[in-house]
């Protein structure tokens, strides 16, 4: 039994199986089907997976089954159906089905449809065929494949059988096929209905399709370039994604890298360094440590790096490991760094690296950065959180030792080193760049033909939106395939950006999980995703997602915004400003939800206005400023600003501000009056008049009236100062009032104003040098004091004016302008202004005890002083001298510190007779100066007064700046600071001159201290208020001398320099000046006397050693009228020889030699090849020298085996004629060529312009030696030679290396090489590589051309043969072959001959005419004879009648020197022209040796030969023949014309025969 028919199996995706069996059975009636089995299986092959799905089952005579309920996997297996025909003879026979896959069916037939995943299988689909008559009645399909896609043809070859499909089905899957890549397929469809009719259709073509598309970077928002975080609208999610169709990567600096080995612990690091210029950081990794246990090391600065530490050993094992590791700028944050053991050994060979950049937006505006480590593909490590690379940013590849570890120097040739190799070093794209910011999508095989989008609440799903239709991207024609479906508009190289947006959307900001109490939700933040699908054209997909959005529907909230005047102070509130030019403002403004992402601001002269400046953005700073208005901004005219704030989801809040008025005046006060509170007005005769008297040290104050309302005053400031400087050491500048009328009041430490009362201790500005204790709270004046008060009037753009107060001075008792005490009298012998008045007061024990102080100021200084606590804190003058006070203490003061005009007289009581021997009473005076004890602080660079030199002072630290000293007051009126005796000296009282008392006495000028009073000064008198007292001092001046306590035998090593520091102690605390008296004889000395101590700089003369002094004075700085002490100081210089190394340099011709030795020297040489003209032995003089002329020099060369390299001894013994004059040149390499030559004997004679080197040439050792290198035949490329120099004392140069490139040179026949415009001479070293790029100049050859000069010049190209010679090309010359000598081959006539030749004619054919004439003349006059023969001349032609090949001969023209001497190159004529000639006209019989072709030239037909004998027998009548003279002599002919040979005309033998006519 045959079953002519196979099993039809239509699979739903209900996984309902439907057998359909149509076909015809043999005509056989013993054969006769009793009924059908049907089973489902997985695989035909084998019995019994043909049924492992559903077993067989009896249908009877049916010719349909439907399976149901199966358990089928879509997409994943494919299922066949069997048919058992049993027949009534219980025959069997079995077929199967080709099979199909469930989950395909019911889509619309595509272009490139194709099983994803199998190459044998083939799925169809088809739609939209109908027969509105009889109905479809089948289908059958069939698989035809085309010519491959390379290939230009149509033609089908048909793979699989027409198979029958029911009418319901419109899909099928075709089996047993082979697919192959390249190749397109077809599907042919034929539609039959019920009466039998049918069309056919044939698909698009179908390639196969293995590889799905590769997903790219999709970004939230609009802009591709950058990624939103946040969005406002609930409605519409938008989002951008590029497409490209090949690859270009995006943020990825990748290389290939061999690592550093070798053994000095060699790392390998890759830094991205941000740092300064000219020096790369790194990091030292504790790798032995991490390797046992994770550690952490401080990196040096750095931006961000990679490192590769080769051959570490950890616990015993030795490993290779990455570091990845980063640190902030100026430490902003915590190194970070991790560290990895690698599974291979990076030195062994190539392995790629890629380091990959990655940023994540952290909200609206941050920016989160990674690094990964990426090697061989396989990522290794990643850091987030690095810092952001500027764009200064380098990329530095670094080789470095770890631990600065050098191993012990085996072979000086080979010293320990180690190197890294890369290549590939590839970088992101540009920022111009898409890639820059993200991948885009990428085909497979096939091209993507369509773009879907949805969004999702998680990544790559489409549950908020399902995917839809975003584009259809055109198709480049890449690929021969891509032809089929390809845009030939669409380019390959072109990354394309597309706008996905999505609307109608309903996205809610918050989500709510439940707790996990289970009763109570939580709401948070929701993302929502843009999902991206790319589909191709066979139906592969590849998803790529956004990275999330968040929706924020608020409107950022602004607090604040307030305007501050720039030209007061950036951090006040205000209302007023007096700038003309800048408006400011400060504002603070927040977004819970995205941030602030930008604020923008505008000016205007009305709120919202934007007349003065439009808007612009301010970026995220929180203070704006326009400070280019000048011009633009008026008096009186209020500014407004208008704020506006951006989130990241780009809502936007806006407000104005308040408003700035511009006040560009100053306040009018003249109408505002004040008054001094405590004090009483001095008399109307006083001078000066604003002056107020005070008697109670402790209160003081003022009152003011109310300011005019126009005059907008704002702000009274109130200060109090010691002087007219407005220092306000008193009372700091505090505001007391606004625009009313007030008072203040200062009494036993309080501050009363405004009704309000607080701590005098309160007003204290605290300085960061002072500490005060503030525990009391008081304000003492010293009788004496005047104070300086200021009170300001300020409007609102602080423009100020000084209101008019008096002077306060606080007065205990009162002498006007005469002496009326009986124990001190002031005298003022020049006299004073008319009301100036001079207040004095004694001071008791308790006055001079009191702290007088103004707690308000830190910088309060009191004139008034306890003598029984800073008696030692004098002058240089006093110093060591008071001996004790005598109690008299009294204060002199100016009323308003007007300066007497001049010296005052002060007289005080004395007891001589109390006074012990030795000693004498002076009048000290405290004067306000800085200490000269103080010592000098560069910290803070303030004075400062030790404990110890302040005697006993409470108070310890002060500043300097409020100490004084006592000095003498007879040195105030003396020029140059000397003592003045007093005016008066008795038993009883003594009298003083006293001048200026409150100036600085002393100051340093240039490392000196000199009085600040010169002669050249102009003379000061008293003014303002001291503090006097009477003492006993020594009549002597002590000083000590000075004592030098440093070291003065000092040791150090040839060469070097050393800082030697000079120590003194002087027990009066004088500073010394230092000078050089004898400088050393063999080296240098500087003097540095800036600091403390004096340093000498002290460094040896070069390569000297040995004993050497350097003399030194020290002189004390003193005042003029003191002795100061002097020491002369000898430093002793030990200098320690030390062997010095030879130098080694090399000379290649007679040039200067190069000043400073080079460690590598280049030297080119030609390529050794016998055709190389050019090629010499390459001379090299390698010479060294050493400062240790005792010292024998010799060299050592490591040579490779390129080459034969020829070395000639040593030469040592040199000698130098410093008789011969240096002219920039020397001889030094063609002396000691010619030395090494001759083998001459005795000293090398060179010239004195040899290098510059430290000493004399005589005085120095030497070593010349000759190297001669001749490199390999035809060897190419780089050689190199290592050469040292060594002395008997171990002393070893450094290594030299001689880089020999042996260049390439094709040039033949002594053709010169010739470069492009990149090397024009050919002096580059790539021409080591090959002779690419170069050429040859055949210029000054003997006739060679061609790139190489390897071809013959063709001298005949330029036709120098005459007419009718043959031109024979040679070597640098030519033969014109003129051919059968029988003929003459001369040139055409000239056209003198032409003249020549006519008028003979012409003179011929008059001379027949006349014998014509005379004939007949003749024959008239004689008997007429019976005509009985005549002759008549038909023809011109010659018959010779014999005639003998000559030999051939040739006009030779050559250039000069070519040819043998005694050869006459004029030996041949010329040849004729013969029109009936085999041989065209002008060319040479030749045979192909080059010769003259003998037998051509017999079959040339001679110019007697004629083929009519009528003419060949009148020829007969006229013969001669043609006989050239074997020693031709050339014609006299004209200059320029070609020379012929001369030829001559000769009747034959024999009489010409005559016949009768008829």
């Amino acid at each position: 039994m045959v079953i002519n028919t196979r099993p039809f199996l239509i699979l739903n995706p209900n996984h309902v199986a439907f057998v359909y069996l149509k076909g015809q059975l043999d005509e056989d009636k013993e054969q006769t089907i009793e009924y059908y089995e049907v089973a489902v299986g997985t695989d035909r092959r084998f019995p019994r997976t043909r049924n492992n799905v559903h077993p067989y089952v009896n249908v009877g005579l049916n010719r349909t089954y439907t399976f149901k309920n199966l358990q089928l996997i879509p997409r994943s297996a494919t299922y066949y159906t069997t048919v058992r025909a049993h027949s009534v003879l219980t025959s069997v026979a079995e077929v199967t089905s080709n099979g199909l896959q469930v989950g395909y069916g019911g889509q619309v037939f595509s272009v490139g449809h194709v099983d994803v995943n199998r190459t044998d299988e083939l799925h169809l689909s088809w739609a939209g065929f109908t027969d509105p008559e009889s109905g479809i009645d089948h289908y059958e399909v069939a698989v035809f494949s085309g010519a491959a896609c390379s290939a230009d043809s149509d033609e089908r070859f048909q793979e699989t059988d027409f198979v029958p499909v029911l009418f319901n089905i419109t899909d099928y899957t075709v089996t047993d096929i082979s697919l192959e890549f390249g190749i397109p397929y077809f599907v042919r469809l034929r539609a039959f209905n019920k009466a039998g009719l049918s069309i056919m259709t044939e698909s698009p073509p179908i390639l196969l399709d293995l590889e799905d598309p590769v997903g790219g970077t999709v970004k939230d928002g609009r802009d591709f370039s950058s990624d939103v975080t946040h969005q406002s609208s609930i409605t519409t999610m938008e989002g951008a994604y590029s497409t490209r169709a090949d690859l270009q990567g995006g943020g990825s600096y990748t290389f290939d890298m061999i690592a550093a080995s070798g053994d000095i612990k060699a790392v390998t690091s890759v830094v991205f360094w941000d740092g300064p210029a000219g020096v790369v950081g790194d990091l030292d990794a504790p790798v032995e440590q991490w390797a046992q246990q994770e550690g952490a090391t401080e990196p040096p600065d750095c931006t961000c790096c990679f490192g590769n530490n080769t051959g570490i050993v950890a616990g015993g094992v030795e490993g290779h490991y990455a570091v990845l590791w980063c640190r902030f700028m100026n430490d902003t944050a915590a190194p970070q760094q991790e560290m990895i053991r690698l599974d291979f050994n990076p030195t062994d060979g190539w392995h790629s690296y890629e380091l990959k950049v990655t940023t994540g937006r952290t909200f609206a505006v941050g920016e989160d950065w990674g690094l990964e480590l990426i090697i061989d593909g396989r990522s290794l490590v990643i850091m987030n959180g690095i810092p952001v690379f500027s764009e200064q940013a380098q990329l530095t590849l670094v080789v470095w030792n770890r631990g600065d570890f050098v191993p012990a120097v085996q072979d000086v040739f080979s010293s320990p080193e180690g190197s890294a190799s890369f290549r590939d070093l590839r970088f992101p794209p540009s920022a111009d760049n898409l890639c820059r910011f993200g991948d885009p999508f990428r085909p497979g095989d096939n091209g993507v033909s369509v773009f879907y989008a949805g969004v999702g609440t998680k990544k790559l799903m489409d549950d908020v939106a399902p995917f839809q239709e975003v584009t259809r991207p055109c198709v480049p024609c890449a690929e021969p395939c891509d032809k089929f479906a390809c845009d030939p508009d669409c380019s390959s190289l072109v990354t394309s950006v597309f706008h996905v947006r999505i609307d109608n959307l309903t996205l809610s900001p918050n989500v709510s999980f439940k707790q996990l109490d289970g009763v109570n939700f939580t709401d948070v933040a929701a993302v929502y995703y843009i999902t991206v699908k790319a589909v191709s054209g066979s139906g592969r997909a590849t998803l790529a997602c956004s990275s999330g959005v968040y929706v924020d529907v608020t409107s950022p909230d602004i607090q604040s915004i307030d305007h501050v005047d720039m030209s007061w102070d950036d951090d006040e509130i205000v209302e007023y400003q007096g700038s003309n030019s800048t408006i400011a403002t400060r504002f603070s403004a927040f977004d819970r939800e995205s941030q602030i992402a930008e604020y923008f601001w505008a000016i205007g002269t009305a709120p919202w206005g934007t007349d003065i400046q439009p808007f612009k953005s301010n970026g995220l700073r929180d203070m704006a400023v326009n400070s280019d208005l000048e011009g633009v901004l008026h008096h009186g005219i209020t500014y407004y600003v208008t704020l506006v704030a951006v989130n990241g989801a780009g809502l936007e809040s806006s407000v104005t501000s308040s408003g700035v008025k511009v006040l560009l005046g100053y306040p009018d006060v003249t109408h505002m009056n004040t008054a001094v509170l405590f004090g009483e007005d001095l008399s109307d005769d006083v001078y000066p008049d604003d002056v107020v008297e005070l008697s109670d040290l402790t209160h003081a104050g003022i009152s003011w009236e109310r300011p005019e309302e126009e005059q907008a005053i704002t702000s009274i400031f109130f200060s109090v100062s010691s002087s007219e400087d407005g220092v306000d050491d008193i009372f700091p500048e505090t505001r007391i009032g606004f625009n009313d009328s007030g008072n203040i009041v200062i009494a036993d430490g309080k501050v009363e104003t405004g009704g309000k009362v607080v701590n005098i201790t309160d007003m204290q500005q605290q300085s960061a040098s002072v500490e005060r204790a503030l525990g009391s709270s008081r304000f003492v004046m010293e009788p004496g004091r005047t104070l300086y008060p200021k009170l300001l009037a300020c409007n609102g753009a602080h423009r100020c004016t000084a209101v008019d107060v008096k002077k306060l001075t606080f007065i205990l008792e009162v002498v006007l302008n005469k002496s009326d005490s009986t124990t001190v009298s002031i005298a003022t012998p020049g006299g004073l202004r008319m009301g100036t008045t001079l207040v004095s007061g004694f001071l008791e024990g308790y006055d001079v005890s009191t702290e007088y102080t103004s707690d308000a100021s830190a910088d309060f200084q009191s004139f008034i002083t306890d003598p029984r606590y800073t008696k030692d804190i004098t002058d240089r003058w006093l110093t060591n001298r008071v001996s004790y006070w005598l109690d008299v203490n009294f204060f002199v003061t100016t009323l308003g510190n007007v300066e007497v005009p001049g010296p005052i007289n002060i007289t005080v009581p004395i007891n001589t007779t109390q006074i012990e021997p030795g000693l004498e009473q002076r009048l000290l005076y405290w004067n306000l100066a800085r200490n000269r004890n103080a010592k000098w602080s560069k910290s803070n660079g303030e004075l400062f007064v030790s404990s110890a030199e302040q005697a006993g002072v409470m108070c310890l630290n002060y500043p300097a700046s409020r100490q004084g000293e006592w000095q003498d007051a007879q040195r105030t009126c003396s020029r140059g600071g000397k003592a003045e005796k007093p005016l008066e000296w008795t038993k009883h009282f003594a009298s003083f001159q006293v001048c200026k008392t409150n100036a600085y006495s002393t100051k340093r000028d240039s490392g000196r201290v000199r009085l600040l009073r010169t002669e050249d000064e102009a003379e000061e008198f008293f003014k303002g208020s001291t503090h006097f007292s009477l003492a006993v001092v020594n009549r002597n001046v002590f000083n000590s001398p000075p004592v030098i306590t440093s070291d003065t035998h000092i040791e150090l090593r040839e060469d070097e320099e050393r800082a030697i520091l000079i120590e003194y102690f002087d027990s009066d605390n004088d500073r010394l000046s230092f000078s050089i008296t004898v400088p050393p004889r063999f080296g240098s000395a500087r003097l540095h006397d800036e600091e403390e101590f004096p340093i000498i700089l002290y460094k040896p003369c070069l390569d000297c050693y040995g004993t050497d002094t350097v003399n030194i004075s020290a002189v004390e700085i003193l005042p003029d009228n003191m002795n100061p002490h002097s020491i002369n100081i000898e430093l002793v210089v030990e200098v320690e020889p030390r062997n010095d190394d030879p130098v080694l340099f090399v000379i290649v011709n007679d040039s200067p030699v190069p000043m400073v030795p080079a460690l590598t020297v280049e030297l080119t040489v030609e390529v050794n090849r016998l055709s190389n003209a050019g090629y010499t032995d390459l001379q090299i003089i390698v010479a060294a020298y050493d400062v240790d002329n005792a010292d024998e020099i010799n060299l050592a060369i490591k040579a490779q085996s390129n080459y034969t390299l020829l070395i000639s001894d040593g030469i040592h013994q040199v000698s130098f004629d410093n008789n011969h004059s240096c002219r920039g040149q020397n001889n030094w390499f063609s002396a000691v060529d010619v030395y090494v030559k001759n083998g001459t004997l005795g000293p090398l004679q060179l010239d004195p312009c040899g290098p510059e080197v430290p000493h004399p040439l005589q005085d120095m050792g030497w070593v010349f030696t000759r190297l001669t290198y001749r490199p390999a035949i035809n060897f190419t490329g780089r050689d190199i030679i290592k050469v040292i120099a060594r002395d008997d004392h171990g002393g070893v140069s450094q290594v030299m290396t001689l880089d020999l490139y042996v260049l390439e040179n094709l040039c033949q026949h002594g053709g010169v090489c010739v470069g492009d415009v990149t090397d024009p001479n050919c002096s580059s070293t790539q021409r080591g590589q090959g002779f690419n790029g170069y050429w040859c100049d055949c210029t000054g050859t003997s006739g060679w051309s061609g790139r190489l000069c390897e071809l013959d010049f063709d001298d005949c190209s330029s036709i120098p043969c005459p007419t009718n010679y043959t031109c024979i090309d040679k070597l640098n010359g030519y033969i014109c072959d003129c051919g059968d000598p029988s003929w003459p081959c001369g040139p055409g006539l000239e056209p003198w001959e032409v003249g020549v030749i006519t008028g003979g004619a012409l003179a011929a054919g008059l001379l027949i005419l006349l014998s014509f004439f005379l004939w007949k003349k003749w024959q008239k006059a004689s008997p007429n004879p019976s005509k009985t023969g005549s002759t008549f001349l038909r023809s011109t032609k010659v018959t010779p009648t014999t005639m003998s090949l000559p030999s051939l001969s040739s006009k030779v023209s050559s250039k000069p020197g070519d040819g043998p001497a005694g050869v006459d190159n004029d030996a041949c004529p010329p040849e004729a022209s013969n029109p009936n000639s085999d041989v065209s006209p002008g060319t040479d019989a030749l045979s192909s040796s080059g010769r003259p072709d003998y037998a051509a030239f017999l079959n040339v037909p001679r110019a007697w030969e004629s083929r009519d004998d009528a003419e060949r027998q009148a020829a007969a009548l006229l013969n001669w023949e043609w006989n050239p003279k074997h020693s031709v002599e050339s014609l006299d002919r004209p200059t320029g014309r070609l020379a012929r040979p001369a030829t001559e005309l000769k009747e034959l033998r024999g009489a010409a025969g005559r016949k009768a006519f008829p």
